[in-house]
């Protein structure tokens, strides 16, 4: 057996726990309320991100799940693509659209976008999903039909515009109109939506400093630090004593578990760090946890007859092999696929 030191495996228990990676939610859409927002630029990996934390859910309930609206994918969290309960949206953007906006300036600069381009785009955006939602590819096309070009994207920045200006979101693979207004009646606004963010920030992601705040929210480290004093945490008491975390978990790429901190150190070896971003290029591999520890990568390979799970350890493995074939028929369970686990070895050999 592999040992870590006592005080860390309770924190990566406590925070396994709070990421429903123990005792899963009920529903796709309870676990990403539960979470707030899981990083969703790669839906596919968004998928098996809420799959993994719902009990009883196949890539069909996720996919479904996402095409009514429940939960949907917006621009909030450090600007970046989240996928979040409907109900959360909206006043999500409106905390965090300011920061976003004001430090993607540079960039929408270097695109040639100004306000009219913006106020133009919103126009068009307005008119035609007026009527029902729009894929990515036909928007564009209204957007070029109004001079407003998407090429080297552009066109995904105008779309970051108007999701911080609460024009858009996503439902499924379509935009959609977002809610006008404030949204849902008793949607927190101002300081208090700042403490609702810390508040469920830390329900969703369990022990954590007011650094790992502003870093996965992206606002700056005093507001972080008067959230997280003032914030209501009384939820985590249920946390603080729980239960054995799965030995084994397969863990798609971007998972919140590594991205939700801005110290990772207690749940990966920093020399292995690399090793889930190669060349560092911000395309996070697929994640293979053992003991709380991320361990090694994966990788699916799907052929007519199913599917392979390749490991690739950063140490060996032959100890979790059973909790590893459990893990993998998780993953298959999710996606309907016979599968068969593959354990490389350092000579590129499999067992």
């Amino acid at each position: 057996m592999v040992e870590i030191p006592l005080e860390r495996a309770r924190l990566l228990a406590r925070r396994l726990a709070a990421q429903q990676l123990t005792a899963r939610a009920s529903s796709v859409a309870e676990a990403a309320r539960r979470m707030l927002g899981v990083q969703a630029q790669d839906l596919t990996q968004a998928y098996w991100a809420l799959g993994a934390r719902s009990v009883g859910t196949t890539e069909q309930i996720v996919r479904a799940t996402l095409a009514t609206g429940a939960v949907v994918r917006t621009w909030c969290m450090r600007g970046t693509l989240h996928a979040v309960a409907v109900e959360d949206a909206g006043w999500l953007v409106r905390l965090l659209a300011p920061r976003n906006l004001a430090r993607a300036a540079r960039r929408r600069r270097e695109l040639e976008i100004d306000e009219r381009d913006v106020r133009r785009a919103r126009t068009v955006a307005e008119r035609h999903l007026a009527d029902g939602g729009l894929s990515r590819a036909a928007l564009f096309a209204r957007f070029e039909e109004a001079g407003q070009a998407v090429r080297a994207q552009r066109g995904t920045q105008l779309l970051f515009c108007l999701s911080q200006e609460g024009v858009l979101h996503q439902v499924g693979d379509l935009f959609v109109p977002a809610p006008a207004g404030e949204g849902r009646a008793g949607a927190p606004v101002g300081d208090e939506a700042l403490f609702e963010l810390a508040r469920r920030y830390r329900l969703g992601h369990g022990p954590c400093t007011a650094t790992d705040l502003a870093f996965w929210a992206g606002i700056g480290k005093r507001e972080a630090q008067r959230a997280l004093e003032r914030a209501e945490l009384e939820e985590l008491d249920e946390l603080a004593s729980p239960p054995p975390p799965p030995r084994a978990i397969l863990l798609p790429g971007y998972d919140e578990y590594l991205l939700g901190y801005a110290d990772r150190d207690a749940c990966i070896d920093r020399r292995h760090a690399a090793r889930v971003v190669p060349g560092g290029n911000g395309i996070y591999q697929p994640m293979v946890v053992l003991d709380g520890v991320i361990r090694g990568t994966w990788r699916r390979v799907e052929d007519g007859s199913g599917q392979r799970i390749h490991v690739q350890p950063f140490v060996s493995m032959g100890r979790w092999r059973a909790e590893l074939e459990r893990a993998a028929q998780a993953y298959a369970e999710f996606t309907g696929l016979p599968t068969e686990l593959r354990i490389e070895l350092p000579s590129g050999k499999t067992r």
